[in-house]
């Protein structure tokens, strides 16, 4: 139930790019004390990034309307919920406004605006231009029949999903071939652009040139900046069908770029130094296996804590072996724990002389922070000395209480 008198944007709905490069958008705001409850009010992306978008509003809409479509934009069910700012262009007025600001202080703002001396010396009636560049009408004999039309708009045209809160980007999707388009800022016409992860070249390059069908509620971009795999290009309608050449001949520049940095390394002293510390860690990484290894029992990883804790131990191997990253993981704890094993057996020390030191000499595998973590919380577990491990771990720290601290996600205030 909707409270009575309660004014919300509950969906905005991009129509497409002005002459300008604008992109225009209508705002259905939630109206319950006129007949028809919805009205739909048109405004103007001029530019956006990072979460601050700049608009502009049609002098002819009232100040009451202005101020329920910018208050709307950040509700919570609007699909621009995840806006941090927006700056408003109104008649001659520029203000911005934020989430916390209501609809009730927006007409304070722009009244007040209004009352200064030099608001009547600007044009007031300043109109704003919502008319969009996408063609609805064939533009040759041989698109006339109605159907074609239709399909050309349906397959190249995109709605606006929301406002990304992770990334700020702006999400449009095509609701017949459910393509996605990223964008991350717009300015004088120019669109950033980025790729979805994962996706080709070929692919990527297929929806960039549905910037310039006509049929597309995107055409009338100026121009669109991409950047895939180091490549960075500024696409328009005159060189978007020669993306693919021009990004293989990129990436024939960089590999004999490549080729020739690595030569000149190669006959360079710091090469040599390099190789140098190359094989001295891998003599390294030989010995500690060596010792580990021959002092291991034969198929056992290492001393478990109890009977109990040996299927954990086995669930664990098993899951965390489908992937590199995980095994390398399993593989790390495995040979930190012998190594630890190692040296209290073989020169009388305790756990708190080696642990810290073993941890090192036994990252023969290049691990990170998080991988680390993850390995004092599995030994942590199963392992005979486990918990004095975590206790050992964790005053690192200076944490005491239960669970194990992963260096990888510490979050330290000042």
């Amino acid at each position: 139930m909707r409270r009575n008198g309660r004014k919300e944007v509950t969906m905005i709905r991009f129509e497409g790019v002005a002459t300008d490069g604008g992109f225009v958008f209508k705002a259905s705001v939630f109206l319950p004390n006129i007949g028809s409850n919805w009205t739909e009010t048109a405004f103007k992306a001029t530019a956006y990034a990072d979460g601050v978008m700049e608009i502009a509003i049609d002098h002819t809409e009232s100040i009451s309307r202005v101020a329920e479509l910018v208050s709307g934009l950040f509700s919570r069910k609007s699909n621009f919920a995840n806006l941090d700012s927006v700056i408003l262009n109104y008649r001659n007025i520029r203000l911005q406004v934020g989430k916390t600001t209501g609809r009730k202080d927006i007409i304070c703002m722009l009244m007040k605006a209004m009352s200064m001396p030099g608001y009547k010396d600007g044009d007031n009636d300043i109109s704003v231009d919502t008319q969009i560049c996408q063609k609805r009408i064939p533009l040759r004999d041989s698109d006339s029949d109605l159907f074609d039309m239709r399909d050309e708009i349906y397959t190249n045209s995109f709605r606006f999903d929301e406002i990304v809160e992770w990334s700020k980007s702006l999400w449009f999707r095509n609701p017949c071939t459910r393509d996605s388009m990223i964008i991350t800022s717009l300015k004088d016409g120019i669109v950033t652009v980025d790729c979805i992860a994962g996706g080709t070249i070929s692919g990527f390059v297929a929806e960039l040139r549905k910037f310039f069908v006509p049929y597309s509620n995107f055409y009338g971009v100026k121009a669109v900046e991409v950047e895939f795999n180091q490549f960075a290009i500024r696409v328009d309608e005159q060189n978007s069908g020669r993306i693919l050449y021009l990004y293989e001949r990129s990436c024939d520049m960089s590999s004999g770029l490549w080729e020739k940095e690595m030569q000149e390394y190669y006959n360079s002293p710091e090469y040599v130094q390099d190789h140098a510390k190359s094989l001295k860690k891998e003599c390294r990484k030989k010995a500690v296996v060596q010792k580990v290894r021959q002092f291991q029992k034969r198929n056992a990883d290492f001393t478990i804590a109890d009977k109990n804790k040996k299927e954990e131990w086995e669930n664990c191997k098993a899951i965390n072996s489908k992937d590199g990253y995980s095994n390398c993981v399993i593989d790390y704890t495995i040979l930190w724990a012998q190594y630890m094993e190692y040296l209290m057996a073989k020169h009388d020390k305790k756990l708190s002389d080696v642990w810290d030191m073993s941890s090192h000499l036994a990252d023969i595998y290049g691990i990170t922070g998080f991988m680390y973590g993850c390995a004092v919380s599995i030994l942590s577990s199963v392992w005979k000395y486990g918990e004095e491990l975590r206790v050992q771990h964790n005053s690192k720290y200076n944490h005491e209480g239960d669970g194990v601290v992963n260096p990888a996600i510490l979050t330290i205030s000042a």
